[in-house]
C-alpha cells in the first residue's frame, strides 16, 4: 500500500477512490483533510509518510479505518494498538525529531497532553 504514495506525503482512500493527496509535510495536510473531509475520511484507508502519535490522534479523530504509514513513532504505534483500526508501518522509530533532528517533535509532545479533540482543536485555529 505504501507504495502508492509516490511524491505524495497524504494519501485517503474511500470506495477506491482517492479522496484528497498530499505533497506537504507536516501536520497541515492531515488538518485540512479533517477540515474538508471529515465525513468522508470516516471509514477511509490513509496512507502517510510519517505517522507520530500527532497524527495517529487525528487520524482516530477522523475515524478511519486503516492506516498505512511509510515511518511510525513508537508511540503513535503503542496508541494504536489500543484500538479497533488496521495499521502497518514500513519502519518504527523511537520518536519523531524536529527539523533539525535535535530533539523530539514539538507536536508528538503536545500530543501526549491532549485528547484527540482537544488536538484537533488546537491544531485547526
Amino acid at each position: 500500500m505504501i507504495e502508492k504514495l509516490g511524491n505524495n506525503s497524504l494519501i485517503v482512500i474511500k470506495n477506491g477512490k482517492i479522496i484528497f493527496k498530499s505533497e506537504k509535510d507536516r501536520l497541515r495536510p492531515v488538518v485540512i483533510c479533517i477540515n474538508d473531509y471529515r465525513e468522508e475520511m470516516a471509514g477511509s484507508i490513509v496512507i502517510d509518510k510519517i505517522v507520530g502519535l500527532a497524527v495517529a490522534k487525528l487520524f482516530i479523530f477522523a475515524e478511519v479505518k486503516e492506516i498505512y504509514a511509510l515511518i511510525a513513532s513508537k508511540k503513535a504505534v503503542d496508541y494504536l494498538s489500543g484500538k479497533k483500526i488496521k495499521f502497518e508501518a514500513g519502519k518504527i522509530v523511537e520518536k519523531i525529531l524536529n527539523d533539525n533532528q535535535s530533539e523530539i517533535c514539538p507536536m508528538e509532545e503536545l500530543a501526549e497532553k491532549l485528547s484527540e479533540e482537544e488536538l484537533f482543536a488546537k491544531l485547526n485555529k
